[in-house]
């Protein structure tokens, strides 16, 4: 069971930009508040009848699980490059991305999202993960609305007091 004070930063990652700029934010706020980033990416399963054999649905998963690590691969990169030396874990699973981000938000001090805007009005909409976090998540949620460009943390500068993380 995670304490409170080992609840990590938990991030969504699907490998879009605005997914890359909440690994990013989720990477400062973690670096700031001393606890380890977790990324996590949810792999959603096509509708039922759509592989047509065995074989066909176990080649498909390899490929889902392989381009699941490539991002994640990305993911953890960017991050270090943001705060070197933070902890970091990752979990891949299948599953709807909303279900999956609330259940860790059972063990988060904190989820970072992604915005994906869609539709004419995009402006005005929230996306279905986002609304669907945003009603059941057992934490604060951040969402990133932009790619935005946080400063890299010096581990060795956040102990000494505060830090202001994003220009």
């Amino acid at each position: 069971m995670t304490t409170p004070a080992e609840a990590p930063v938990v991030v969504g990652v699907d490998g879009s930009p605005e997914s890359l700029a909440a690994v990013e934010v989720a990477t400062v706020e973690a670096a700031l508040r001393h606890r380890r980033l977790h990324l996590v990416h949810a792999r959603a399963w096509p509708p039922f009848g759509v592989l047509a054999s065995p074989q066909m649905a176990a080649s498909f998963d390899e490929a889902c699980h392989a381009r699941a690590e490539c991002l994640m691969t990305a993911a953890v990169a960017r991050a270090g490059d943001y705060a070197p030396g933070l902890p970091m874990t990752t979990r891949i699973v299948s599953g709807a991305a909303a279900d999956v981000l609330v259940e860790e938000s059972r063990t988060a001090v904190m989820v970072v999202i992604g915005r994906h805007r869609t539709g004419p009005f995009r402006s005005l909409t929230t996306g279905p993960v986002e609304r669907l976090l945003l009603r059941r998540s057992a934490c604060p949620v951040l969402v990133v609305h932009a790619p935005q460009t946080p400063r890299r943390i010096d581990h060795d500068r956040t102990a000494g007091g505060p830090v202001r993380g994003i220009s």
